[in-house]
């Protein structure tokens, strides 16, 4: 008797075994093996962008007051056609300017702001990205001598 329940007890955990590693497979997969549905990644600010692929070329996170634009690159991931890419600029925490543009697909963006003319106001800024109102991202940055 004591073979057959050594055998019986055999194939349990070796059934058991087969269950976890299929779990895990499973886990692995959904976790790095497909896409993870749409998002914002990589951002990052910089004094200007590649104008073929839209990545920062010079990264900062300190402008000086005389800078002419700030730029701020991102990946966006696996955005529906028609799919929208929201910017609001802050400024010691109060909007300076919003806009909106379209985006699809897998690819960087990216989106900039222009030096008033009356020059910046010297302080802490701020760019929060969303993706159709979800996936926020921020970024900070300053502007001063």
């Amino acid at each position: 008797m004591t073979g057959a329940k050594g055998a019986k007890g055999a194939r349990v955990r070796s059934g058991l075994a087969a269950l976890l590693l299929t779990a895990l497979a499973f886990g692995l997969a959904a976790c790095g093996g497909g896409s993870s549905g749409p998002g914002i990644s990589d951002v990052t600010l910089a004094l200007s962008v590649n104008a073929a692929t839209r990545q920062p070329i010079e990264r900062t996170s300190h402008f000086p007051l005389d800078t002419g634009e700030v730029f701020v690159s991102l990946k966006v991931s696996d955005a529906a056609p028609g799919a929208k890419l929201e910017a609001s600029w802050r400024h010691e925490g109060k909007e300076i300017v919003a806009y909106e543009r379209d985006v699809d697909g897998t690819r960087y963006a990216a989106l900039s702001i222009t030096r008033p003319a009356n020059g910046w106001p010297p302080g802490d800024y701020e760019v929060v990205l969303s993706l159709d109102g979800k996936h926020t991202k921020r970024a900070k940055f300053a502007i001063g001598p």
